[in-house]
């Protein structure tokens, strides 16, 4: 079942070849979520895998910056992705953070393709 916060933070639909879709206009491969209750968010983790493993991610980076996870209020998701098959897969995913004091932390995500050795140990 999709997790109905986060969409299971896909594209929304599958690829399409370039031919298939000639002279239409592509297709809308996004899942933005401007602003998303951050306590909200926790709750969904709980029984969310996906959005488990995203605020996991989440709180280590703020771990690293030494941020109080309290001073957060909300999060945004902007997440685009390839359009076509064929397309470099490499698209934006960033994560913003609006914290109480009305600025915002942003966070951009990135994921390694291949199963070669990764650069800070397994």
């Amino acid at each position: 079942m999709v997790c109905e916060l986060c969409g299971d933070l896909n594209g929304g639909r599958e690829l399409l070849d370039r031919r298939q879709s000639a002279g239409s206009p592509p297709p809308l491969r996004r899942n933005h979520k401007p602003k998303l209750n951050w306590h909200v968010s926790v709750e969904a983790a709980e029984r969310c895998y996906i959005f488990a493993v995203f605020l996991s991610g989440c709180r280590g980076v703020l771990q690293q910056h030494c941020m109080d996870e309290t001073r957060i209020s909300s999060v945004g998701l902007h997440f685009g992705y390839q359009q076509y098959m064929g397309d470099e897969a490499g698209r934006e995913k960033l994560v913003r953070l609006r914290l109480a004091d009305g600025s915002s932390f942003d966070i951009e995500l990135f994921t390694l393709q291949g199963r070669g050795r990764l650069p800070f140990g397994t």
